[in-house]
């Protein structure tokens, strides 16, 4: 795969097509990978069928990670990055129909779960963990990492270039506006914006 990563044309998504059962622990039918696709660690990535993942993605899994696991008919556009930190356990799971839009970030130190039929724009930033900053006599990037997660439920829209951060809950059916920064829980249906993110209305009657 290293020497046909960056293969363009039908020959390039043939060959990698082929080559994919060699390295991946499940073999995905109809995995369409785009050339400059990136994956570290390898054997903790699990990719389901009829996924797509586009030019300069990457998914990162460090040793000590659970792992990445991408459901059916997922997308993951141009330069996404898919990446979980060093905590054990550390994993970012994808449902059904799932669109990630280009140039969008997920960090997981603890774990990111989203649902079926989820689509987050290009250039929206999620992460499931922060700095533990509790001591002042050591430098803040030698104390480590600590998180309580993500969780975005089933039919959630995510405009662009939306940041969700550590500790979210987004329910069911929800819209997050294009730049809005979620810092605590959505409930199902609503529809926030702004920064931080706030109630605009519900899709629903259920106030």
């Amino acid at each position: 795969m290293m020497f046909l990563a960056d293969l363009n044309g039908a020959a390039g998504y043939f060959l990698r097509r082929v080559f994919q059962k060699m390295i991946f622990t499940r073999r995905a039918s109809k995995l369409i990978l785009s050339p400059g696709v990136r994956f570290r660690g390898i054997d903790r990535i699990r990719i389901g069928d009829a996924v797509r993942i586009d030019e300069g993605a990457c998914l990162d899994c460090y040793p000590q990670a659970e792992g990445i696991e991408v459901g059916h008919n997922c997308l993951l556009e141009r330069n996404v990055t898919l990446s979980t930190g060093p905590l054990p356990a550390s994993i970012i799971k994808l449902g059904q129909f799932v669109s990630i839009g280009v140039g969008s970030v997920l960090v997981a130190h603890t774990k990111i779960v989203i649902g079926n039929n989820v689509m987050i724009g290009p250039l929206s930033y999620i992460t499931a963990g922060e700095h533990v900053t509790d001591l002042i006599d050591i430098p803040i990037c030698k104390q480590g990492h600590r998180g309580q997660g993500v969780s975005i439920g089933n039919d959630v829209w995510i405009g662009t270039g939306v940041t969700i951060l550590d500790g979210v809950t987004i329910g069911d059916g929800a819209i997050v506006g294009a730049g809005a920064v979620v810092t605590g829980p959505i409930d199902p249906y609503a529809i926030v914006v702004g920064v931080p993110a706030r109630l605009l209305r519900f899709r629903s009657h259920k106030d």
